[in-house]
């Protein structure tokens, strides 16, 4: 039987802590476990997520289908480029809020939101993550 319970340590994790988390079936993820789990087998595999099973979040890839693998061994993509569409990450009123990358550098974005007005606001690179 699958528990449904989640640990107080896993709801603090970045992912668990994402407004309407179960909405961004699409939020791309990468797993990075420096061989702890499966021996290494999936480090640096991307996919997206598709859900919380226990302390698991369901992974998903075109490669490897749809495995749970523990919470604490993924990353989140971050964006490479302008143009993608990416959740923040980044504590605060901008939290779980979609934006648009307008301008990339590889630690501060210029992003506006996906809808309404066109202002651009700066936030760091590393508390983005790539809507695939």
């Amino acid at each position: 039987m699958i528990s449904l319970l989640i640990t107080h340590e896993a709801q603090t994790f970045w992912l668990m802590k994402l407004p309407l988390r179960d909405a961004r079936k699409f939020l791309q993820l990468k797993i990075n476990s420096a061989g702890s789990f499966a021996d290494g087998k999936w480090d640096g595999l991307q996919g997206s997520y598709k859900g919380v099973s226990g302390d698991k979040i369901l992974f998903c890839s075109s490669s490897s289908g749809i495995i749970p693998v523990p919470y604490f061994i993924v990353d989140p993509v971050c964006p490479t480029k302008k143009y993608q569409p990416v959740h923040c990450l980044a504590e605060g009123k901008s939290l779980g809020k979609v934006f648009v990358v307008e301008e990339y550098g590889p630690q501060e974005c210029q992003v506006r939101p996906l809808r309404g007005s066109a202002s651009l606001r700066p936030i760091a690179t590393a508390d983005l993550a790539v809507i695939g």
